[in-house]
């Protein structure tokens, strides 16, 4: 089950159920499905909506609107329709018979993009055991040939199995193993995990919808702060990258912090694929400050409200946050005005702010911290294990009768070693 025909046209199709106080608005999410689309190089042509109290069980949309659905069909000569919500393997069956063409869901999609944007063994496995998973329960609508038997018909009871029972028990099969490999690079990566938060390093995470700068803001801070020069992968697209990518960075001789892009949240997100984004959001959660990327030109208060709704929902809720909204140089800076929530706006594209937004990172992961210079004698040992565990050593000066320590220290230490400190 691949998609083939790439440049061809699709019809959108959503039902919107009208008892649904919180329904998604129309629009807002059939802009989301047509990237979708254009991501895997389709090309949408129509939307087609519908006003119902619930689901239909067997079409997904009234069977009535499926014959205007044929008529779009023939005269937009669309080579397939693609519907905004997960269809059951029942409504997928009954859809391409009575359409007699090519019908996806949204899930579908997400599943193809995230299949060839995959990188890393992990995000690999990931994406092969949702694609499975996605399958299992559809493998009943591919049609005859698995339904055939080795020797004999599909209602025979002789010896043997049907080949949709052997595919179905190889599914399963697959999937465990991948389950298992997976749950041995979870503990791997947790550990490492654990490792970084020894070294006593904040990390500072992005966060927001794919596609609104994420990727383009770290390497802007990179470039800011002269850190490494292998940028992240950026593309004006969705899910332009899968791996979760951290950044070793420091202002100046300030200390470091470590700066983690991860996959960008979506809304509808296959049930198959919330391993992958809980994963992701794990580690979200070990962050001192997460910054809210937000793309001022794409409804920027659903993109923050939904995106805090998200993180309160994981426990990030006592996590700072920082709203950073993208393209000050597209944007009139007075929109931003009745935003509560502390915020900046910054521009990829010409650098404006990144230096404020530095100083904001700054302040908000390292309030409590002074630069000091101490005068520790040569026995002073045990001093200088606390100051290096608890807080960042820029230097020691080896003099004649004494040991001249640069570093950042917290209030704690500032108050006990007050005696031995000669300039802050």
């Amino acid at each position: 089950m691949e998609i083939e025909n790439t440049n061809s046209k699709v019809i959108l199709v959503k039902v919107n159920i009208t008892n649904k106080a919180n329904e998604l608005n129309n629009d807002k999410t059939l802009d989301e499905l047509s990237d979708l689309a254009i991501v895997l190089n389709l090309n949408p042509v129509f939307r087609l909506t519908q006003n119902k109290k619930s689901y239909d069980q067997k079409y997904y949309i009234g069977y009535g609107k499926i014959s205007e659905l044929k008529n779009l069909i023939d005269i937009y000569e669309a080579s397939a329709v693609i519907f905004d919500d997960p269809l059951s393997p029942l409504q997928l069956r009954n859809l391409e018979e009575l359409l007699d063409t090519e019908v996806y869901d949204r899930s579908y999609l997400i599943l193809q993009i995230f299949k060839d944007r995959a990188i890393n063994k992990q995000s690999r496995l990931e994406v092969e055991l949702a694609n499975k998973k996605y399958m299992l329960p559809r493998l009943i609508g591919l049609g005859k040939v698995l339904s055939r038997q080795g020797g004999g018909s599909f209602n025979s009871r002789g010896p043997g199995e049907t080949m949709l029972e052997l595919q179905k028990r190889k599914l399963q099969d697959d999937i465990n193993k991948i389950e298992n490999e997976l749950n041995k690079l979870e503990i791997s990566n947790l550990n490492s995990r654990k490792k970084m938060l020894e070294n006593n390093i904040p990390i500072i995470s992005l966060f927001g919808y794919t596609n609104v700068g994420k990727s383009s803001l770290m390497n802007s801070l990179a470039k800011y702060l002269n850190a490494k020069k292998d940028d992240v992968f950026v593309e004006n697209k969705v899910f332009a990258t899968l791996s979760t990518k951290y950044k070793k960075m420091n202002k100046d001789k300030y200390p470091p912090f470590l700066l983690l892009d991860t996959v960008g949240i979506i809304s509808k997100l296959p049930i198959e694929l919330i391993r992958s984004f809980n994963s992701t959001l794990k580690e979200t959660l070990d962050a001192e400050l997460i910054l809210i990327v937000v793309d001022p030109l794409n409804d920027p208060f659903y993109q923050i409200e939904n995106s805090l709704n998200i993180l309160n929902s994981i426990g990030a809720s006592n996590i700072k946050k920082l709203i950073v909204f993208t393209k000050a140089d597209k944007i009139d800076e007075s929109f931003a005005l009745n935003i509560n929530e502390e915020h900046i706006i910054v521009s990829n594209e010409t650098g404006y702010n990144i230096d404020n937004l530095v100083n904001l990172i700054y302040s908000n992961i390292y309030s409590d911290i002074k630069h000091v210079s101490l005068k520790l004698n040569y026995d002073d040992l045990k001093i200088i294990d606390e100051i290096k565990e608890k807080g960042f050593v820029l230097s020691f000066d080896y003099l004649d009768n004494y040991i001249l320590v640069k570093a950042f220290i917290n209030k704690e230490l500032l108050s006990k070693y007050e005696s031995k400190i000669v300039s802050r």
